[in-house]
Formats: C-alpha cells, sequence, structure tokens
C-alpha cells in the first residue's frame, strides 16, 4: 500500500520540482539589463585650480626586461619586475643588473619629479621582513630568507635615497595576504590554517611592517590590494606569492587595525585599495557606497587614505564615474591608468584627459576629502600579451607619455585648459610648428571618441548587464584585452540590448573607421613639419593605420554575428544575406590583419580564434536546422505509422506503467527505426557541432539500455517489451534539444536561454518532469519483480552506473 500511490504524488511533485528547480537557476544567474546614468560633460572654467596634495606615481617600467621572445603570448599578471636582479644564493643581488636598475630609477623618477609628482609605489614588501621583532621563529637568523631580505633592504633603501632625490617620496604596496612558504607553515602551524579572522594572525605582519618603518627610513607608507591574488599573479618557481583570503569585514578590519597602530606610532600612512572584484561579502566595495562604507565605517585613523579607481568598474570606457568617490569620511586619492589595458595596451591612438579632467574636477566637486591620484604609467593587465613597450625605456610609449604628461599637469591643476597642455606636449616631443601643434592636438583630442566607436558597441555598452553576482565589462564582445570572442552568452547579450538598433551600432563602427582615415590623411600632411622625434612620428602614423584595419576587422565581425542573432530571431532573409555577406568581409580581413600584424611588437595582432570558431558554428546553423527538421518529420510519420498498430498502442501505454500484453508484429520496425534515428542523430551532432549537451544525453541514452538490460530480469513478458517503452520515452528527453535545432540551429535556444526567464523556467521545468519520469518508469518496472524498496535500489545502481 505505501507505493501505491507513489507514482502520481511523484508526477505531480515533479512538476513543482521542475519549477522550483528553474527559479533557483534564475536566482543563481540574476541575469538583468539596466540602462546606466553616464556623467555628462561640464564645462569647466579656465582659472587656477586646487592642487592634489598627494599625486603619487607607480614604478613604471623600471626593472622590467624588454624579452622579445616571450612578448605577445603571456596572459599572467605578474611583470616579472626585477626577475634578472633577484638570486636565490648569496649575495642575493645580481650587482649588474643592479647598477642598471639604478640608472633607470634616476631617469624615472627624474622625469616624473620635473612633471611634479611627489610620491613612488614600489611593489614590495615582504621581500624586505625579516620578523626579527618577533619571539617566535619564521626564518632562522642564518637564513637564505634573512640574508637575501637584508641584502634586499640595502639595495632598495639606495632606490628610495635616489627616488628622494628627485622629490618624491616612496611606498611599499604589497597584495593580502603575502607569503613565503616557511610563513605560510608558521601560520599553519600556530592556528591551524592561515586565518585572517584571528588578532594574533596580523600581529604577525603588523611586526614585519615595523622592521620595514625602522630599517628603511625613506619608506612613508604602505599601500595594500585585498582583491587579486593568487596564482595569475605569482611568479612560478618564485618563493614570495599572495593568496585571496581577506574577504569579509571583519578581517579587513583587523588588517587595518593592526597596520595603523605601526602606522601611527612612526606617523606613516596606509593606504587602502578599494579593489574588491566580486569576492566575499566585500565584493562590491569598490562600487557600492553601501558596502563601501559599512566595511570601512570603524576605520577614524587619519593615517588612513583609501584609493579607488575613477570609474564604476576596472578602466574601460561607457563607465560612470566611482559613486563611492562622491561621499567617505577617509582621505581618498583617485586612480588612473595611462597606458590603457583594455583599450590597446598604449598601440591605438587613445588620449584621455578630456575624461581624466572630468572625473577629477566632478568628483572633487562632490568630495571634499579627495586629496590626492595615483597614476598608473606601466601597470595593468597581462604586460606580456600588449605590445613590447616598458615606460619610458623601450617600445612605442607617445600615447602612454601624452597620457602621463597630461595627468601630471591636472593633478596640479584641474582646469588646465586642455588645448593648452596638449599642444605644449605636441611641442616639446615633435617641435614648435603651429600647424603640427594644432594638428596633432586635435587627432589627440578627438582620439578617444574614436576608438571608443570601434572597440565598443554603444548600443550595449550604455547598459549595465549582470550575471552570477558578477558585471561584465561593457566591452563585452572582445574578453579580454585582445581576445575578440565567439561565445553565445556574450555575442547574445550584445545582440538583444542592439535588437531594433543595429544600423545604428553598424554606423558607429563606419564612423570609427571614417573618422581613423581623416586622422591619418591629416597628420600625413604635417608629417614634414616634424623637426625632433621624427622615427617615433612615423610610429604614431603606424599606429593610425593600425587601428584602421583593427577596425575594419572588428567591424566586420560585429556586422556579421548581428545579422546572424537577427536572422536567428527574426528568420528575415535579408539579415541572412547580411550576415554571409559580413562573414566572408571578416574572413579577408582576418586574414589581412594576421599577415601584416601577427608578428609586429608594437602593433600586435588581436587574437580572432574564438570569434571565427563561433562563426563556424552560426555558419552551419541553417544545415543543422534543416537535418533536425528532416529527422523530426521521419520520426513523426514513423510513429503515427507505428501506433496505428495494436502494438503501437500497447507500446505508448507502456511509457507510463508496465503492460502484461505481449507484442509480436512489429519489433523489426521498431529496429529500423532506432536505427535510422541514430544514424540521422549522430549525424546532426557530430558533423554540424550542435550543442555537445546533446550528444551526451544521447550516449547516456544508450547506457541506460545496456544497463536496464542486465538489471531487468527475465520473465513471461518479453525483454524488448518491457525496455523499448522506456527507451522510447527517454528518447522524448533528447527529443527536447533536436526541437529546438530544428528552429534555425543552436543559438536561437542559447539566445532565449540567456535573454528570458520564462524560457528557462519552462525549459527546466519539462526537463525535470521528463527526466524524473523515466526514473519512476524505471522504479515501476523494477517493481514488476520487487517489492518498492529493492526497486529503489535497483534504480540507484543503475544511476551509479
Amino acid at each position: 500500500m505505501l507505493f501505491r500511490f507513489l507514482p502520481y504524488v511523484l508526477v505531480l511533485s515533479l512538476f513543482g520540482l521542475g519549477t522550483w528547480i528553474s527559479f533557483q537557476i534564475n536566482g543563481f544567474l540574476k541575469i538583468s539589463f539596466t540602462e546606466k546614468e553616464i556623467e555628462k560633460p561640464i564645462e569647466i572654467p579656465d582659472i587656477e585650480g586646487d592642487s592634489l596634495t598627494l599625486r603619487l606615481v607607480d614604478f613604471g617600467g623600471v626593472g622590467i626586461l624588454p624579452d622579445t621572445g616571450n612578448w605577445g603570448n603571456n596572459y599572467e599578471h605578474n611583470v616579472h619586475r626585477f626577475e634578472d636582479l633577484l638570486l636565490n644564493q648569496a649575495p642575493h643581488i645580481n650587482q649588474n643588473a643592479f647598477e642598471r636598475i639604478k640608472d633607470e630609477t634616476a631617469v624615472y623618477t627624474k622625469k616624473m619629479g620635473e612633471l611634479g609628482m611627489n610620491g613612488l609605489v614600489l611593489p614590495l614588501f615582504l621581500e624586505f621582513v625579516t620578523f626579527s621583532n618577533l619571539e617566535e621563529t619564521i626564518y632562522p637568523s642564518n637564513s637564505t630568507y634573512v640574508n637575501r631580505h637584508i641584502a634586499l633592504r640595502n639595495s632598495f633603501n639606495e632606490l628610495s635615497e635616489i627616488a628622494k632625490e628627485n622629490g618624491l617620496k616612496t611606498y611599499l604596496y604589497t597584495d593580502m595576504v603575502t607569503l613565503t612558504k616557511p610563513l605560510e607553515q608558521f601560520f599553519i602551524s600556530k592556528f591551524g590554517k592561515v586565518d585572517v579572522a584571528k588578532e594574533d594572525f596580523w600581529k604577525v605582519y603588523q611586526a614585519g611592517l615595523t622592521e620595514v618603518f625602522q630599517e628603511m627610513p625613506n619608506v612613508e607608507g604602505l599601500m595594500i590590494r585585498i582583491g587579486e591574488a593568487g596564482s595569475v599573479y605569482n611568479k612560478p618557481g618564485w618563493d614570495y606569492f599572495s593568496e585571496l583570503y581577506v574577504k569579509d569585514e571583519k578581517s579587513v578590519d583587523l588588517m587595518l587595525k593592526n597596520f595603523l597602530e605601526v602606522a601611527e606610532r612612526f606617523n606613516k600612512k596606509i593606504i587602502f585599495r578599494t579593489w574588491s572584484v566580486g569576492v566575499g561579502s566585500i565584493g562590491d566595495m569598490h562600487t557600492n557606497p553601501d558596502t563601501y562604507e559599512r566595511v570601512l565605517a570603524k576605520q577614524n585613523s587619519k593615517n588612513l587614505i583609501v584609493s579607488t579607481k575613477y570609474c564604476n568598474g576596472d578602466y574601460y570606457s561607457w563607465l560612470p564615474f566611482n559613486r563611492t568617490l562622491y561621499s567617505g569620511k577617509h582621505q581618498r586619492i583617485v586612480e588612473f591608468q595611462s597606458r590603457r589595458e583594455f583599450e590597446g595596451l598604449g598601440s591605438l591612438p587613445n588620449y584621455l584627459a578630456p575624461t581624466h579632467q572630468q572625473a577629477l574636477v566632478q568628483l572633487k566637486n562632490k568630495n571634499p576629502n579627495i586629496k590626492g591620484m595615483w597614476l598608473w604609467s606601466q601597470e595593468g593587465g597581462p604586460l606580456r600579451a600588449g605590445p613590447l613597450s616598458t615606460y619610458p625605456f623601450h617600445g612605442f610609449n607617445a600615447f602612454t607619455d601624452v597620457n602621463v604628461y597630461a595627468l601630471t599637469r591636472l593633478a596640479q591643476n584641474p582646469n588646465t585648459n586642455l588645448d593648452t597642455l596638449t599642444q605644449s606636449w605636441v611641442a616639446n616631443r615633435y617641435g614648435e610648428n603651429k600647424k603640427l601643434r594644432e594638428t596633432l592636438s586635435d587627432v589627440l583630442l578627438n582620439s578617444h571618441s574614436t576608438l571608443k566607436k570601434g572597440l565598443y558597441i554603444g548600443t550595449y555598452s550604455k547598459w549595465y548587464v549582470k550575471a552570477l553576482g558578477l558585471e561584465p565589462p561593457p566591452m563585452l564582445w572582445i574578453f579580454e584585452w585582445d581576445i575578440v570572442g565567439g561565445a553565445s552568452a556574450a555575442l547574445g547579450a550584445v545582440y538583444h540590448i542592439s535588437r531594433g538598433k543595429i544600423k545604428t551600432a553598424l554606423r558607429e563602427s563606419e564612423e570609427a573607421i571614417q573618422e581613423t582615415d581623416a586622422m591619418l590623411q591629416s597628420l600625413e600632411k604635417v608629417e614634414s613639419l616634424v623637426s625632433k622625434n621624427k622615427e617615433e612620428f612615423g610610429k604614431i602614423l603606424a599606429s593610425i593605420r593600425y587601428q584602421k584595419q583593427l577596425f575594419k576587422t572588428l567591424g566586420a565581425f560585429r556586422s556579421a554575428f548581428l545579422h546572424y542573432y537577427s536572422w536567428v530571431e527574426t528568420g528575415s532573409s535579408e539579415s541572412y544575406s547580411l550576415w554571409r555577406k559580413s562573414l566572408y568581409a571578416y574572413r579577408w580581413q582576418v586574414k589581412q590583419h594576421q599577415k601584416m600584424y601577427s608578428k609586429n611588437l608594437d602593433f600586435p595582432a588581436y587574437q580572432f580564434e574564438e570569434a571565427t570558431h563561433g562563426l563556424r558554428i552560426m555558419e552551419r546553423a541553417k544545415w543543422t536546422s534543416w537535418l533536425a527538421v528532416a529527422w523530426l518529420s521521419v520520426l513523426v510519420l514513423w510513429i503515427l505509422r507505428f501506433l496505428r498498430t495494436p502494438d503501437g498502442r500497447t507500446l505508448l501505454a507502456g511509457m507510463l506503467a508496465p503492460q502484461e500484453r505481449s507484442m509480436q508484429r512489429s519489433w523489426g520496425m521498431i529496429w529500423r527505426g532506432l536505427l535510422l534515428w541514430t544514424v540521422l542523430a549522430l549525424g546532426i551532432f557530430t558533423a554540424f557541432l550542435a550543442p555537445i549537451f546533446t550528444v551526451w544525453i544521447f550516449g547516456i541514452f544508450l547506457f541506460y539500455l545496456l544497463c536496464l538490460r542486465i538489471l531487468l530480469p527475465y520473465h513471461r513478458i518479453s525483454y524488448a517489451q518491457r525496455l523499448w517503452p522506456i527507451a522510447f520515452l527517454s528518447l522524448l528527453f533528447f527529443l527536447i534539444p533536436m526541437l529546438m535545432l530544428a528552429n534555425r540551429g543552436p543559438h536561437a535556444f542559447w539566445l532565449s536561454f540567456w535573454i528570458s526567464e520564462w524560457f528557462r523556467t519552462l525549459f527546466f521545468t519539462l526537463w525535470v518532469v521528463l527526466a524524473g519520469w523515466i526514473y519512476v518508469r524505471i522504479w515501476l518496472e523494477f517493481k514488476v519483480k520487487h517489492n518498492g524498496f529493492q526497486a529503489f535500489g535497483k534504480v540507484f545502481i543503475l544511476q551509479g552506473l
């Protein structure tokens, strides 16, 4: 009696379970689209503005070797700074490398000092600490670590002295938690793990910071980042690494409390970066004012400075200014990147002064606690995935330099007239000729607007897209740096937001090409007027030609996938024709792009492999759809014919519950039908690369039949009569993706999946109901010869197999 009504209860429950699961998946994905509110430019008076008191700069290209052999194919974020300086054995310092680095430090800090910067951020900390202030021993007194750290400390005291002579105070920079193997083992032996929630854990780093301030008098403070760490930043084989452990308010509070106690004692500064990138309960601290306030509300020290990127996210265009900079009681500094990592890493004409000026002025107007800025002349992104340029020593650095120059001027007077400022840079760099100054200045001032049209799809970039609790970037179709993507989730989202505005998106691309061509023509006319750095000016022209060719290739891809998805959604023959035309243009442009730039270290080729693969799948969509329709037609005709027979009706009834009536006449027809289905299905899914999960489902289906053959006991009803009803029921599960393929190929399914909650709800509900009933039906079959609990056991054995 216990199991008599259970099948019916289970069937009803499956509908509820499927709906609940679909709601859970929708809640997990959290896909949403919201239009951005981007600040409009304001008129800036041409008067003297307030100078920022703290004007920091990164360490530039100092200590980075221009490794031509490994450049252009490495996406790790460790820049390998000082890698030829540090030795594993005594004397621990390569003196020849150190002399070169001293010279580079002198050149760089002199340049930055003359530009008005007053602080230098040096990316080292743990490498200077011996923990001699601790009662417990982490490094034995005669260990390699102690000797190395003392040698490094002494050497870098010399570098900080050079910076001081040029007017720059030194700030050390570290990720938290930063570790060595002995330090990690010390924490594990003492706390059982690297436990950032314990006060005593931070006392160890407190002792390390005390030692630094005692032994390195020129160090003015410590900058801390908690949001990015781990293998992508760590140097393979090196003793120093970081791990991402600080993920909640308690650990942030303990960390800052202990560091600030030391800073207050020595009258130094702790600079805390809010870059938290979605990790833990404080993951949106960088962009959410409420989270920012919650995390830092307890901190009242005057020695704390909070550092934040100027934009509401990473260094992309089409982002509002960072809302957390509008308020807050702490001293704030604003971060700017001169060599924009997502916009060509300095290889494309990209003058950011208009954007940076608007950010400084508008943010300062809203928050009087903004006291400084941090300029990145080199840092950000995978250095060796882009052009070979280490500022200001190697490679093509013209656009990085003009951004550095403009930011240093704006830091001292945010109201500086940009035309005057830009022309002064041109005069210093290429010559005093008036026409040259005006022409190049005009090109620079309009360059970022042109770049936005070519690298971004504005109809999409004006919207916030959220998924999985994160915010995909406003570029998205190039994800990331120089990798042009082909994923349906990304391209489908771009199309969905751009639908109805495809002509606008494509016109934007054409304008970018035309404007780039106009830039090139105007500069070619004044090339003869250049009196200084003629070779570099020639590279500016080469950069514009590179941009023009890149924008043509990206434009063809943009046209191809937008028209393709328009056809997928509407079935328009015009869209299909335009998609095919754009596909041919894309292929030709990619070949040209690779031919011209695949081995160019100044202007490296973008990576189009993913995009090309995605387009190949799109190209097969129509054939896949036709074959799916043919397969379904054959199936429907076969089913209609077979169900007219008594055996067919028995088979249909057997899909719901075991039947006692035997079937004698039509099994040859079943075998032939199954064989036909199998051949057609395998042809579609292997030759035309439809969604791979359907191949997986079909394989599971065949395996289930084998397992059932083993597990089903013999009795008076034939094995075929018992097995094939379950097989037919399983094929319904397989029919769902086939029906979706029939509607203009696989992307019709994925487009609906990523943009429609109703579609996901319906899909997962049906999926769970069908999958669940297969298990119920198998259980019923086992129950013919076993009791209910034994039948459940056999179902679990089947699933285990």
